[in-house]
């Protein structure tokens, strides 16, 4: 949770991040809208996540997404 009370939750199987406000507006945070996998460091639906698992806020509202690969 961020600190004007926004909710962050990863969305695997989509590969993004989404939000949900205060008002219970439920929004993609970041990664591709359709679920395209990928790995691109970059703010909002120009970010790309493979199997996003966990998240974290600083104390500066940065969300720190954590994904989890396995390669053969």
């Amino acid at each position: 949770m961020d600190s004007h009370g926004n909710i962050f939750i990863t969305n695997s199987g989509w590969n993004n991040i989404r939000e949900i406000s205060t008002a219970g507006i439920v929004s993609t945070f970041a990664g591709d809208l359709n679920g395209s996998p990928g790995s691109v460091d970059d703010a909002g639906t120009a970010a790309r996540f493979f199997n996003p698992q966990g998240i974290a806020i600083d104390q500066n509202d940065n969300v720190v997404v954590w994904m989890f690969r396995i390669s053969n």
